[in-house]
């Protein structure tokens, strides 16, 4: 994922949109991340509500992590966003069959 300062993409802002439409661009201010800039197109993915089901899963991995225990992010990521995309899937199919 890009990296651009706060400072930077005030100062780019149209370039920022231009290079958010290929891909993620975080946002740092004083080396910590404060924004993610997506294109408009990538958002509807992310839109969606948390079953409760879902919080109580992400606290548990949490609290595994903090233990050190556990799958690496990348697999824990992939197969979350999965479930995700399953989901916003199924829920998009429900509303269309109403």
């Amino acid at each position: 994922m890009e990296k651009v300062t706060a400072a930077k993409a005030k100062q780019n802002f149209g370039e920022l949109l231009d290079k958010a439409q290929r891909g993620p661009v975080e946002i740092t201010k004083h080396g910590r991340r404060v924004g993610v800039l997506i294109a408009a197109e990538d958002y509807p993915a992310l839109d969606v509500e948390l079953e409760p089901w879902m919080v109580e899963r992400i606290k548990k991995g949490l609290a595994q992590a903090r233990r050190g225990e556990g799958s690496p992010d990348q697999d824990v990521y992939a197969r979350l966003r999965q479930q995700l995309l399953d989901w916003q899937s199924e829920a998009t199919k429900k509303r269309m069959d109403s």
